[in-house]
């Protein structure tokens, strides 16, 4: 029971008030667009295009979960038909922060940007923890995609991190 329970929250689906009244999609009342439905799926944010297209984008704590205990930052591209196009893609870099040592990170709070020529820009807030001695660090990362969702380059950092010690 409770691992179906799981698999229903962890369905992204976008509510039709979302989309485009032009849409051909605009009757639907929810449609889903992760292909990855395990573990933590997550909170949300799209942006929508002039021509209807959109993008997704949401926390996910992914397939990779029993070697890493990094959350990730997993999108999709959405035609005007509500078919994807193209894979779902990874938006952050791979850091590592191995799960039982002595490190965590987390990205959360996904946003998203859709520029006119479909590229988009998408950001997020940051955490890592360091348990001997106690640390925290935090800052909001960005990267930018190409049409095609392709990287246009590495992450880059929207505000300078900010660190705390001690308990």
């Amino acid at each position: 029971m409770r691992g179906s329970a799981i698999l229903a929250l962890a369905l992204l689906w976008i509510p039709a008030s979302a989309r485009s009244q032009s849409s051909p999609l605009a009757g639907e009342p929810q449609f889903q667009v992760n292909a990855y439905t395990e573990n933590v799926q997550l909170l949300p944010a799209l942006d929508v295009a002039d021509d209807g297209s959109f993008v997704v984008a949401w926390r996910s704590l992914g397939a990779e979960v029993a070697l890493n205990s990094r959350y990730k930052i997993e999108g999709m591209r959405i035609d005007p038909q509500g078919r994807a196009d193209g894979p779902e893609l990874t938006l952050d870099e791979d850091e590592s922060c191995p799960i039982g040592g002595y490190q965590f990170c987390r990205r959360d709070v996904p946003s998203l940007a859709v520029f006119p020529d479909g590229g988009f820009v998408a950001v997020w807030s940051f955490w890592k923890w360091e348990f001997n001695p106690f640390a925290c660090l935090n800052a909001i990362r960005g990267r930018r995609f190409a049409t095609d969702g392709s990287p246009l380059g590495p992450e880059f950092v929207v505000s300078a991190p900010m660190s705390y010690n001690g308990l």
